[in-house]
C-alpha cells in the first residue's frame, strides 16, 4: 500500500504542536530563563496538570507577526 504523504496544508504527524521547555529552547535558540519568561508573556504556555508545554502554532504565528509577514 502507498504511503500517505502530507500537503502543506496538512500538518504532519511528526511535528509536535506542544513542546516542552527543553524543545521550546532549541526552538526559539534562546535560554530557558528567557523562554519561559516570553512563552508567559505572550500566551503560549498551556497547563496539563503540574507540566507546563508550549504551543507551536502560537509561537509560529507570534514569530511571523514581528517579523512582519503577518499584519495584526
Amino acid at each position: 500500500m502507498r504511503e500517505r504523504t502530507a500537503t502543506a496544508q496538512e500538518p504532519r504527524l511528526d511535528e509536535k504542536r506542544l513542546l516542552d521547555i527543553g524543545e521550546l529552547c532549541l526552538y526559539l535558540g534562546i535560554g530557558r530563563t528567557n523562554a519561559i519568561y516570553l512563552a508567559k508573556e505572550q500566551g503560549f504556555e498551556i497547563k496539563i496538570g503540574r507540566r507546563s508545554l508550549y504551543d507551536r502554532h502560537k509561537i509560529d504565528r507570534w514569530c511571523d507577526e514581528q517579523s512582519g509577514i503577518l499584519e495584526g
